[in-house]
């Protein structure tokens, strides 16, 4: 193939996938017919693209980007123990650590279809040994890491004089000294997860069976829709 038949084919494929993007925003109001009658495409293109897409999502969250998270989780707590003399270090590489995990256990919302993918839907994926190391980082995210709950923190404004200002001390809990005994059970936590998730992969993730039935696309997919109306 020439490089100017692969850009054709190319661009041709993005047309089809922004219609299939616009599509899913107005799909609260709009029948995909309607949607393919008032853009002048073939319905079974977006039809067929659509369903494509949807598979997509699930398997490129479980196969591909809870992986690439839970290795950088690894990877940042790997970084926590090499630079653990260095204060200015040590906590935002456990801080990178600790969102990186727990992104997986949280909803990822899909581009196409109202589904969410999560771990936390994957029945015994934690173990029990282990699982209140798992709540405690997903905590500690959700008032700490990522947020900036108040009641974590206690806050409290003093006076001297006409000046005001929060005084904010060390929050219990939640320092350097809590974090570092929870390495060894941190490092186990993620190694189990990702044993527990290549088995779920193996079971429900196989390309040849996850997207069986989109072995062939409609031919009208080969000639390029255009782009979406503004």
């Amino acid at each position: 193939m020439d490089i100017d038949a692969f850009r054709k084919d190319i661009a041709t494929e993005n047309n089809w996938r922004a219609h299939v993007a616009k599509y899913s925003k107005l799909r609260k109001k709009l029948d995909p017919k309607e949607y393919c009658k008032k853009e002048g495409i073939p319905y079974e293109g977006l039809k067929w693209l659509l369903e494509r897409m949807k598979r997509e999502e699930s398997y490129s969250f479980y196969r591909s980007f809870a992986d690439l998270y839970l290795n950088r989780a690894k990877n940042s707590l790997e970084l926590v123990k090499k630079y653990m003399a260095t204060e200015e270090l040590r906590m935002p590489l456990m801080h990178d650590a600790i969102v990186a995990y727990v992104a997986v256990f949280k909803n990822s919302r899909g581009r196409v279809s109202n589904k969410t993918f999560s771990l936390e839907t994957i029945e015994g994926l934690i173990p029990d040994s282990l699982q209140e190391t798992h709540d405690k980082l997903c905590e500690d995210r959700d008032k700490i890491v990522a947020h900036c709950d108040l009641e974590p923190r206690n806050p409290r404004v003093g006076r001297v004089g006409e000046i005001y200002g929060t005084m904010i001390g060390k929050i219990a809990g939640y320092g350097w000294e809590d974090y570092h005994c929870l390495i060894p059970n941190v490092e186990e936590l993620i190694s189990a997860v990702q044993k527990g998730l290549k088995k779920h992969k193996q079971e429900n993730f196989r390309g040849k069976i996850h997207f069986q039935g989109l072995e062939d696309p409609p031919a009208c997919l080969d000639e390029d829709p255009g782009s979406p109306s503004e």
